[in-house]
């Protein structure tokens, strides 16, 4: 009966260390529906990773690297956030843009809003408005918490497709854009991310706003 006993005892502790260490209690529901559209909450999730893998001041995702899924408050463990990625193993690369640039990026983001757009971006670093109609849709563009300055640099970081001009970039960047840093893929940054936390709140972060 003692044997019994231990043995139940020991395989309850060690379930408990089992626990990956990329778990996180999540304080309000995940999802990356509608990230050809709108922002999303792992959106805004994978976009922050990506920044943060190379101290960079801002960073763009295409929703159209995104799989919609949605994950429920609670604990949430790095592997059922790395099933909203396409492409798991595209390398992410920081480059140096102007203010300019990046409204550009933006504006090219939604330009055929409301329609899905596979270029829509999930934002780290950076808030604005914009309206569905007309040829200048984005304002009130923030980047670092300041408001954007058109010739100044910004050190930015994206998936290597995006900096290469998929979903029509191209015309945006007028060629692929030159890194400054590259090699880690977007799963280990959201993994390492996700690791460094025991809590997140993904909850009303309106960092891009409809008008």
């Amino acid at each position: 009966m003692r044997c019994r006993i231990f043995i139940l005892l020991a395989t309850v502790l060690l379930a408990g260390f089992s626990m990956p260490a990329s778990a996180v209690e999540s304080r309000g529901p995940l999802s990356s529906a509608g990230s050809l559209v709108q922002e999303t909450s792992l959106g805004d999730l994978v976009a922050d990773s990506v920044r943060e893998a190379y101290g960079a001041q801002a960073a763009l995702v295409p929703g159209g690297g995104l799989r919609e899924i949605n994950i429920a408050s609670g604990k949430v463990e790095s592997a059922d956030v790395l099933q909203a990625l396409q492409y798991r193993d595209d390398p992410i690369i920081v480059v140096e843009i102007t203010g300019s640039q990046i409204v550009k990026a933006l504006e090219r983001s939604v330009s055929i809003s409301p329609q899905r757009n596979l270029g829509f971006l999930q934002v780290s670093g950076i808030s604005f408005e914009f309206t569905p109609r007309g040829s200048s849709r984005v304002s009130a563009v923030s980047v670092a918490g300041e408001a954007v300055s058109g010739s100044k640099r910004y050190k930015v970081a994206m998936t290597a497709a995006l900096a290469n001009g998929d979903y029509g970039y191209f015309t945006v960047w007028g060629g692929p854009l030159k890194s400054a840093a590259n090699g880690q893929a977007i799963a280990q940054a959201v993994t390492k991310f996700l690791s460094g936390r025991s809590t997140i709140d993904y909850r009303s972060q309106n960092r891009i706003l409809r008008l």
